[in-house]
């Protein structure tokens, strides 16, 4: 720990920083190159189920610009056709579904 606080106080006037350099020149890499040694520090788990989420909160004028209005020619239609259907289709992965508007 020493070590490493001597090392953060004392300036170290670089062109770049010394995790990315080597005798003051920039490290040629790939990021690429990067990945097995981050690999190894997160662990691996397939998983075929999903998360287990409890309640989604949706911001109705978001979905409202997402959605398309299609054939929808009245607010009604597009509620009854689109919208609707929409909230309905999200309840598969959730238990509970908020949907929230500015006022």
């Amino acid at each position: 720990m020493a070590i490493l606080t001597n090392f953060s106080s004392t300036r170290i006037y670089q062109a770049y920083p010394p995790a990315l350099s080597q005798n003051g020149a920039m490290r040629a890499t790939k990021k690429a190159d990067h990945v097995a040694c981050l690999e190894d520090l997160v662990p691996f788990q397939e998983s075929t189920i999903h998360p287990s989420v409890q309640a989604t909160i949706f911001d109705g004028s978001v979905i409202l610009n997402m959605l398309r209005p299609g054939a929808a020619k009245t607010f009604l239609d597009y509620a009854r056709q689109v919208f609707l259907p929409y909230i309905v289709s999200q309840l598969e992965h959730v238990e509970r579904i908020d949907v929230i508007w500015d006022q």
